[in-house]
């Protein structure tokens, strides 16, 4: 025996396979649902866009089964509302101040104000409304001008920082080209003591030696003479 929900009760007379399945079923013994979205025969439709919450409807048919998206109406939420509603379920009546109560059917914002409203559902007077832009148009103003400072603030005072960091590493360039002439010139000075002290030195070595040989001329000229006075006196 075929199974029910074989299509039209037809099957296989031999293994008992569907030849189709009913709608909102899929496999050879029709009987799995239709998967994710899917729905109707062979499972090739698609639930609404429109539809709430998971966007799932029946496997059968493609009802919604929790209903449809603000705006929209119909089993399969394919239609929007009527005019005059709005919102979940198109529950929501538009605003007595939209003209000829039209808004739009999702958010209920009127087309067009009666004369003397303003506002995105015409619930403000209008000169109320003026007031209010007006009011917006100073904040906006005021608060322009105040970013406008804080980022001019901030540019001055990186400058400034920039400034202070480079004239910082001039002077400590500055200081090191000063310490390093300094040691410089130290060093010279000390190169030049060496060189007056190795000289002084030598000098006094010289005079030392010129000393010593005037008293040895000295001493041989004495004993010259003393030798030739003897000489002198035997004759």
């Amino acid at each position: 025996m075929c199974s029910s929900r074989c299509k039209d009760s037809k099957c296989n007379p031999v293994n008992g396979t569907c030849l189709s399945c009913n709608a909102g079923y899929t496999g050879a013994d029709c009987l799995t649902h239709c998967p994710g979205r899917a729905y109707g025969l062979n499972c090739k439709g698609r639930c609404s866009e429109n539809c709430a919450v998971d966007g799932r409807c029946d496997p059968a048919n493609g009802t919604c089964l929790h209903g449809c998206v603000a705006g929209y109406q119909g089993d399969n939420c394919s239609q929007t509302c009527i005019e005059g509603y709005y919102g979940q379920n198109c529950a929501q009546s538009c605003s007595s101040w939209c003209l000829k109560q039209l808004c739009n059917h999702v958010t209920g914002e009127c087309h067009v104000c009666v004369e003397g409203k303003a506002g995105p559902k015409c619930t403000y007077d209008q000169g109320h409304s003026a007031i209010k832009l007006k009011y917006i148009g100073t904040g906006v103003g005021i608060g322009v001008a105040t970013s406008s400072f804080v980022f001019l603030l901030v540019i001055t005072v990186v400058y400034f920082l920039k400034r202070v960091k480079c004239i910082g590493n001039k002077t400590t360039n500055n200081d090191s080209s000063i310490e390093k002439k300094e040691k410089a010139e130290t060093v010279n000075l000390k190169d030049v003591k060496i060189v007056e002290s190795v000289t002084t030195e030598q000098d006094s070595a010289d005079v030392y030696h010129n000393e010593i040989t005037n008293m040895y001329d000295v001493i041989g000229s004495r004993g010259f003479e003393k030798q030739h006075s003897s000489d002198y006196m035997k004759y």
